[in-house]
């Protein structure tokens, strides 16, 4: 294939596809009617019928029969044509303004031609004169249509003036909003020889009917693909996501870019076309019209090759070449291109948009505040004003730890709720909202937590932000915030399966009254804590379990309150309970499990329904059989699991079958004696012990608890060390 940084002199290379702005046809013009056009915008055009229309430019000359005019058709607001046409005697006006640059006698003068009238030039305004009609420029037209595009993000490049000799064009789109994606050969014949920094030539682009100057241009090395930063923030505008996937042959694409068409040049929008991708290499990609559509023509170098992954618009690469068969003033030929693949750059991309404290913006543009270096990054990165918001301060030194920040009013509001924050340390991080205000409770970055180290990310029930110290939690749909050590100090622990991924969760209750899930993510660790409840309400119950005791196959939390109520949370197998019911709820005895010293729950009884194991505090061991319907006030007989209060000297005490006889045996944590193993019967009792830890070390754990966090059909054990740390074992089993 050919590759997107060949040689043009190549004969086996395409052509560029960047608009030179030349005439299209002008030798056949020259042949036919002895005008020499030489460049062009696009905008004014010469018509080969002076009859074919009103309002025309008509030029006469002495080379051809002065009673027939040249004429030219202008359209649009504005317009340029460089030509060439001796012995100009008489200019008409159209409607437009219209300047005209002729060559008299070697003295080259712009005269005014009127609206619809004559003008004498040349030896029409004195005998002795002989002009040569050069440039013909107008202004004033109609206002432009408005640009409508399926992809507002792609605009247009102009690297100097439009239309004029040695000027270029381009298709780029918009990757962030102050930056865009594009061909390096939009700004050289020689893309290799493209070095960073402003253009040479006054540079534009034009996107979303503004036009804003180009600062400056990243070329990517070996490649024919660079990133312009713009002059200002464009606003309003949605830009488009870099692929990071290659593509294959066969993938379609669809490339919207404002190169000539058949029959059109300078399009006020961009012409999409159909591309099926041929051979792919390291850098390139080939690819050829879709069945019935068109071939890309000049202009269309830059123009993004767009595809849909995942319901999101991403650009896979931008157009080099193209051989251009049937574009207007070409002939029909080739129609095949070659384009830069961009789906591997994302380490160029993210070093090129990484900008240093002396580049800086002001947005609004001329009232607004200045945001410089990595926190104009990130900002960018994050969307700018349509979803940070509104810079209400500068960026700023932070008064007393090294760093700066901005303040933003998020959209919608008019005062600072949103802030980015950076330090050598850490780099530039956003915090918002609840965050936010809990993080400026505890003293900003000089307080506890520190400076911010990631962003807000969402979790199963809220959101998390970290930071230095420590991370701040969010519960939905309060989005009540709190602040949390990294390192939780946990009192309590259940575990099972609260996510429905197959996999067992612990949740604990940590020292400050807070619940959390920690969910299982490669069966041997745990993620980050995940916040169950929007307060610290949990403070002061030390006693929780878990299991299906509502029997629809899903996990529910046991808690037993202060005052000794048992109570059930239904799980939705989501990570999130419902509202709390009365496991035990009957009248006479409703405060009954304040005497108790453990719980645990487990199909003791063998019939498929959890049951809860209860040590008494006068160490009796007892089993309120489950019946799959959330309470356990049915009328079932309670079964002594063991004869004598042997168990009041027991610690904790855990559910789960680690003989692997298919009957759940329960676990004993001493006092002084270590981790034990009671096997089950399968009919509500225990058997003998038997030693699980060749040492008595697990006699210093808080809590523990059995589940099969690595689905493997096997019992794990999750407990908390004196430093309420938590620490999880695979597979334990009775030595």
């Amino acid at each position: 294939m050919v590759s997107a940084v060949s040689a043009a002199g190549d004969a086996a290379v395409p052509p560029s596809a960047v608009e030179g702005f030349a005439y299209p046809g002008a030798a056949k013009i020259l042949a036919d009617q002895g005008v020499t056009v030489k460049s062009g915008d696009g905008n004014i055009r010469i018509v080969s019928d002076c009859h074919s229309g009103e309002n025309l430019l008509m030029v006469y000359s002495r080379i051809t029969d002065p009673a027939t005019p040249i004429c030219f058709r202008a359209t649009g607001p504005s317009g340029y044509l460089s030509l060439e046409i001796p012995k100009v005697y008489s200019i008409k006006g159209d409607d437009h303004t219209t300047k005209a640059t002729l060559s008299t006698n070697g003295t080259v003068t712009q005269i005014d031609i009127p609206k619809n009238l004559f003008q004498p030039v040349g030896e029409g305004a004195s005998p002795e004169g002989s002009a040569v009609l050069l440039e013909l420029v107008t202004s004033g037209g109609p206002a432009a249509t408005p640009v409508t595009s399926e992809y507002p993000a792609v605009g247009k490049i102009n690297v100097g003036l439009e239309g004029r000799a040695g000027s270029r064009g381009c298709t780029a789109t918009l990757v962030n909003p102050l930056w865009a994606l594009t061909a390096a050969g939009c700004f050289t014949d020689n893309p290799a020889s493209l070095t960073r920094g402003r253009p040479s030539a006054t540079s534009t682009f034009t996107v979303g009917g503004a036009a804003i100057g180009i600062a400056e241009v990243v070329p990517q090395t070996g490649r024919d693909a660079a990133l312009v930063r713009l002059d200002s923030l464009v606003p309003g505008v949605a830009p488009v996501k870099i692929a990071t996937a290659a593509p294959v042959p066969g993938d379609s694409f669809r490339i919207p870019g404002f190169g000539r068409t058949a029959a059109g040049w300078a399009p006020a929008n961009p012409r999409t076309v159909s591309h099926t991708v041929g051979a792919v290499s390291a850098i390139g990609i080939d690819s050829a019209p879709a069945s019935g559509d068109s071939t890309l023509c000049a202009g269309d170098a830059g123009a993004p090759l767009l595809r849909t992954r995942g319901g999101t618009v991403e650009i896979a690469g931008v157009v080099s070449r193209s051989w251009q068969g049937g574009c207007l003033g070409e002939a029909p030929g080739g129609t095949g291109a070659v384009s830069t693949r961009v789906d591997d750059l994302g380490d160029w991309v993210k070093k090129a948009l990484d900008l240093d404290w002396n580049t800086c913006i002001q947005y609004p543009p001329g009232t607004g505040r200045t945001l410089c270096g990595p926190i104009l990054t990130k900002y960018l990165e994050l969307g700018g004003p349509a979803t940070v918001g509104i810079p209400t301060t500068d960026t700023t030194a932070t008064p007393v730890q090294p760093g700066k920040y901005a303040h933003f009013a998020s959209p919608g509001s008019n005062t600072a709720n949103t802030s980015i924050y950076w330090s050598a340390a850490t780099g530039a991080h956003l915090v918002t909202g609840g965050t936010r205000s809990v993080w400026a409770d505890n003293g900003w970055e000089n307080g506890w937590l520190g400076f911010p180290i990631t962003e807000e990310s969402p979790n199963l029930t809220g959101t998390r932000t970290g930071f230095q110290g420590g991370f701040v939690a969010t519960h939905q749909p309060t989005a009540a915030a709190s602040a949390h050590h990294y390192a939780l100090d946990n009192i309590a622990v259940t575990a099972g399966d609260f996510t429905g991924d197959g996999h067992a969760d612990a949740v604990t209750i940590d020292n400050d009254g807070y619940l959390w899930l920690h969910p299982a993510t490669t069966g041997t660790t745990l993620g980050d804590p995940v916040l169950l409840w929007p307060s610290s309400g949990w403070k002061g119950i030390t006693k929780i379990t878990a299991g299906d005791f509502t029997g629809d196959g899903k996990t529910d939390l046991v808690a037993i309150w202060g005052d000794g109520q048992l109570q059930v949370y239904p799980g939705n197998a989501n990570g999130t309970f419902q509202p709390s019911t009365a496991l035990w709820g009957k009248p006479d005895s409703l405060y009954l499990y304040k005497d108790a010293k453990e719980i645990f729950a487990g199909d003791f009884t063998g019939d498929g329904k959890t049951d809860l194991g209860v040590l008494w505090n006068g160490g009796s061991l007892w089993l309120a059989p489950g019946n799959n319907t959330g309470r356990l006030d049915n009328g079932l007989d309670a079964i002594q699991m063991w004869p004598d209060n042997i168990f009041l000297n027991a610690r904790q005490l855990i559910a789960g079958d680690h003989t692997g006889d298919g009957k759940t045996d329960m676990g004993v944590i001493w006092s002084s004696d270590g981790f034990w193993m009671q096997p089950g019967d399968g009919q509500g009792h225990i058997t003998s012990g038997v030693k699980m830890w060749p040492d008595n070390s697990w006699s210093g754990a808080r809590d523990a608890a059995s589940a099969d966090f690595d689905a493997n059909g096997k019992p794990d054990v999750v407990s908390i060390w004196p430093d309420g740390t938590l620490h999880l074992y695979p597979d334990l089993k009775p030595l």
